[in-house]
């Protein structure tokens, strides 16, 4: 089973736009992402899934790590 729904209030949200985008206190929206991904039909949810896996492989944790420090040191606090 896939599943592929993730709090919209997640810095991650932005990045894995294959994701069923949730608001976690909103338990009816959450029933609801739930209930759209089990009837999902297998095919949907391995292409969201492999997007949001390649995502994840070109966007890695160093690559946001430089990234982020990179805004900090340009930064002038």
């Amino acid at each position: 089973m896939y599943w592929c729904y993730l709090s919209s209030l997640a810095g991650a949200a932005q990045e894995l736009s294959g994701a069923l985008l949730v608001n976690p206190y909103d338990n009816a929206a959450v029933a609801l992402a739930l209930r759209q991904a089990l009837a999902m039909p297998l095919a949907e949810r391995r292409s969201r899934q492999e997007s949001m896996l390649n995502s994840l492989r070109t966007n890695t944790i160093s690559d946001w790590h430089e990234s982020f420090i990179a805004r900090l040191t340009g930064s002038h606090l």
